[in-house]
């Protein structure tokens, strides 16, 4: 099982299983995580992980599908995944009110 560690709100991190993750988008302060996992009829299962305020870029991205890549090739990993730029301030952590919701969503 490979996880990723991502700061929360007010101290410590959640752990996010990214088996099967598959693709990764952004949309505002929020970050996508498609799972190749089956859900209702021809959807699979998709996780959005809310930040404070900072709006994930493009390089994050970029920095997240290659953590998930290097997590799926080590087995019982649990890295730190950070925002480029995070400098440890108010905003760069996930929303502790909206952290994290998995839901069914058509395959992409």
């Amino acid at each position: 099982m490979a996880n990723l560690k991502f700061p929360y709100e007010g101290g410590g991190y959640l752990t996010v299983s990214v088996d099967e993750v598959y693709q990764v988008e952004r949309s505002g302060a929020t970050l996508l995580m498609y799972y190749d996992i089956p859900m209702a009829a021809g959807e699979i299962l998709a996780t959005t992980l809310t930040y404070e305020t900072q709006n994930p870029t493009d390089d994050d991205i970029t920095a997240l599908e290659a953590a998930v890549l290097n997590a799926s090739q080590k087995p019982g990993s649990c890295d730190i995944f950070r925002l480029i730029g995070d400098d440890g301030t108010v905003g760069y952590q996930l929303d502790v009110a909206n952290a994290i919701a998995c839901a069914s969503a058509a395959e992409v």
